[in-house]
This record gives C-alpha cells, structure tokens and sequence, in this order.
C-alpha cells in the first residue's frame, strides 16, 4: 500500500486514458481514473470546491490523526452495514479505538493554515469521496458515529491507494508549465506569459475565444515627421505582432490589466504603459523620434516639423516639402542649405532687454520681438552648418563667417561662398579663440597655395611653419 500522493504529476497531452471514477455529492468536483500513470485527477467544477493545496492539508491530517482500521470491524456478524452507518451497530471494539472527532480534524488543519470553513468543506469531500466511492489517503477516510458525536477513521482498502495527482499541462502558444488542478471547468483563464485565453474541461486544455474581460490593443507606429515605421515587432508580454506598411498593429485578446506595450526598434527596446480595461479605445498613436546627430532614439507624444534630442540637444527640422531634416546643434549658429535656401537657426538675444530676436528674411538684420526696433545682436556659437550645392553636409568653424572665408565641401572639394546676408547677420561674433582662427586661416592658405604641399616635403615642418608665420605676419600687416 502506498500513501496518498498529491504531488505526483498526470500530464494533459500524454495522459490521455481517463476513466470516470467519481464525484461528491453536491457536484463540487469530479475526480477521474488516469490509467496511464494510475492517479486520480481531480476536476473543479464550482467555485466552491476546495482547491487542491488544501485537499493536501486535510489529508495529512487525516492521515496523522485517525487510526486505520479493518472492515471487519463494521460488520455484526456476517451482515455488511450499511451507510451511513448507524449508532446502535458500532461494537465496543470501534469505540476503543479512540478516534478523533471531526471537530478535532478541523482545528488541526486550522493550525496548518487552512480557514475552519474551508476545512470543513475540504473533510466532507475526502470523506464523502471515501465513503461513497473508496477513493484513499492511505486507508479510505469513513465516518463513524459515537453517540452524538461523528468520528474519522480509515478503512484498510483492499486494491492499494489510488494517489490523487498534481495534474500538469503546457501552453500551447509559450510552453510555459501550469497547474491544472485548481481550474474552474465553467471558467476561461489566460496564460500571464503570452496572454493566450484557455480552458479546461478534466480532459485536455484547449485554446479559446474568451468571452468577456479582455480589449483589442490596435494602433499605428509612426516616426516623428509622420513617416509609417513598418515590419515593427510590437509586444504585450509574449504576444508579438508586426506593423504593416501603414504602421497599424494589432494585438487581440489582451486581458484587463495594466501592461507594458515593448517597440523593438533599431537595435532598442521602448515600453509605454497602458491600462486596459472596458473603457479602453483604440487606436493609439505611438510615435518615435530619432536624432540624426548622436543616433539616440526616443518615444514623442505627437508628429511634428520641429524636434530635440533630450540626449545631445541637437533640433530637427522637418521640410515636407522635399522631406529633408536639417539638424542644429547646441554649438551650430545655424544651418543653410544653398539649394533652397532654407535657414534654420537659433534666436538670438536682443543686447537691450535680453528678449529673443527673430531674422528678418533674406536679410541681414535682426529684429527684438519686445523692443520691435532693429538691432545688431552678438553670439558665442563656434560653428555652423551647411548643405552646400553639391548636396553634401559640412559643419564650419565661426571664423570662416567672421573671416570672410570660403567654404570648401570636404567630400568633394567644390568651394562656395555664404550669401551676404548670411554673413552680416553672424558676423558680431564674441569668439576669442585663436588657434580655431589659425586654424581657419592655415587651411585657406593652404587651399589656395597649390604649391605649400612641394614645400612641406622639402623644407620639412619648421620650413612650413616659418614661411606660414611670414605669409600670415604680412597679412596682418596690411
């Protein structure tokens, strides 16, 4: 004979012999015959039944407390009593046995942690299973009558204990491992992992369409200049699906609950968190912004022509017209495409009242937005930036502006000149850096003294530096 076993485990999907083999008599729970591993499964099939955790703690007890004793022992001579057994037919031999009443039972399971209600329910099904149907806890659970008292013993079972077992199943979506035993047969239930609905009928879990408790998750993925982002994982936990060419997604069949919606996009994972319940509308709008200066990407509330980066600070200007974006660093005065001539650029301070100064355009002049009067505003940006006619991207120092400098594309070569306007507006300059204007001015010297190259190699480096210190000291001296 071997005790009860709750911890054995009956696999739904390999396990598949089951035999009826009882249930209690108000129809809390059904409990089947597995004949592949020769357990017993027990099925809830109200929200009253016990769930199996505290099946355990009563059948413990059981086993611990009551004593186990043979058949014979209920029977006066050769007739068999019948159940429920009564007072005046329980011999001497019964009653000597000391058997812990059923008020005893209970409050040794209620020192395990098991609520007196719910104990008392958990002993009347285990008896009820026993005595009606034999199912064991090392000895069938019977109930015997002392008097006016009801008594708990065990009955020595002729075919050996059938163990109840922990039935066991695995998603069918993630293959994450469950508990099958406390499931309600009249309930739908979801896997928390990939949010997949399932259901459970004592025999097989099978995927299902839930009834109610759950919202369709839909909405569109669009980068920040309104752009559709397609081919995007988009995630709810371990439910995944991809935007299409418009940037829509749809995630159906999200239980209520808060959640974590995860964007896998350019190599980074983004989380924006939703609260699903009934009043939850769809779609939503999610938008991603991405700085073309530092690469950092982020999430924005809504689309727009004008952005920053919270990382490097740099702003994003968005031409619809030939869908360019201009960029504008921290450092950069401003940024000119030769080609349209757009100009984006940061405002600059009024020297009267501090107020900011907006450009009067395809002119040189600055207006105060406070003081409405022209002014001649100064700066400390180091740099600006240009997209030149040849359509390459070049970043320059200040004193090729202050300096009155061409620009020479880096890529190609082509030299160009900033328009006047340009010029006028950015040259009251409050940069003091010598070595960047010596810098700026060796590099001109060299771009248009073919001949500095031949020198370098036959005078050497101190060769070059004089004659640069000469051709630069006479500059001056004009």
């Amino acid at each position: 004979m071997h005790r009860i076993s709750f911890r054995r485990t009956c696999k739904i999907g390999i396990h598949k012999s089951l035999e009826y083999f009882g249930s209690d008599r108000n129809g809390l729970c059904r409990v089947y015959l597995c004949k592949d591993c020769g357990g017993l499964r027990y099925v809830r099939h109200s929200p009253q039944a016990p769930f199996i955790e505290t099946l355990e703690k009563v059948a413990d007890v059981i086993y611990e407390e009551t004593p186990k004793i043979k058949q014979s022992l209920l029977e006066v001579g050769q007739q068999k009593i019948s159940l429920p057994i009564q007072p005046t037919k329980i011999g001497r031999e019964i009653q000597s046995l000391q058997a812990p009443l059923k008020e005893h039972i209970v409050k040794k399971c209620e020192e395990r942690g098991v609520s007196r209600n719910y104990a008392f329910l958990a002993l009347d099904l285990l008896l009820d299973l026993g005595m009606r149907h034999g199912v064991a806890v090392d000895g069938v659970p019977w109930l015997i009558e002392l008097g006016r008292y009801e008594a708990v013993v065990r009955l020595m079972d002729v075919y050996g204990d059938p163990p109840f077992v922990r039935t066991v199943f695995n998603c069918p979506t993630c293959g994450r491992e469950y508990t099958a035993d406390n499931m309600l047969t009249s309930e739908q239930h979801y896997c928390p992992d990939c949010l997949t609905w399932l259901e459970y009928d004592g025999n097989e879990v099978k995927i299902v369409v839930p009834r109610t408790g759950y919202a369709h998750v839909d909405g569109y993925l669009i980068e920040k200049t309104g752009t559709p982002l397609s081919g995007i994982p988009i995630a709810i936990r371990k439910k995944v699906q991809w935007t299409d060419a418009q940037g829509y997604f749809l995630l159906e069949y999200i239980p209520y609950g808060i959640y974590e919606l995860e964007i896998r996009y350019l190599g980074q994972l983004f989380s924006l968190i939703i609260q699903i319940d009934g009043s939850f509308e769809g779609p939503l709008k999610v938008v991603i912004a991405k700085c073309y200066q530092c690469g950092y990407v982020w999430l924005e509330r809504d689309i727009g022509s004008e952005y920053q980066c919270p990382k490097c600070h740099t702003k994003h200007f968005y031409s619809s017209k030939d869908g360019k974006i201009y960029k504008l660093t921290p450092n950069e005065a401003f940024c000119y495409d030769f080609n349209n001539g757009n100009l984006h650029y940061w405002p600059l301070k009024c020297p009267s009242c501090g107020a900011e100064c907006y450009k009067r355009e395809n002119a040189g002049t600055w207006v105060c937005t406070k003081c409405n009067l022209y002014v001649e505003p100064r700066h400390d940006y180091p740099l600006f930036r240009c997209l030149l006619p040849c359509g390459h991207e070049n970043v320059y120092s200040i004193f090729y502006l202050v300096k009155g400098r061409s620009l020479k594309c880096g890529t190609c070569d082509l030299e160009t000149d900033l328009p006047e306007h340009i010029k006028k507006a950015w040259k009251n300059s409050k940069i003091f850096n010598p070595l960047a204007e010596l810098a700026v001015e060796v590099e001109y010297f060299v771009r248009k003294n073919p001949w500095v190259i031949p020198t370098i190699l036959t005078l050497g480096p101190i060769g070059m530096g004089l004659t640069l210190l000469a051709f630069l000291g006479g500059r001056n001296g004009k």
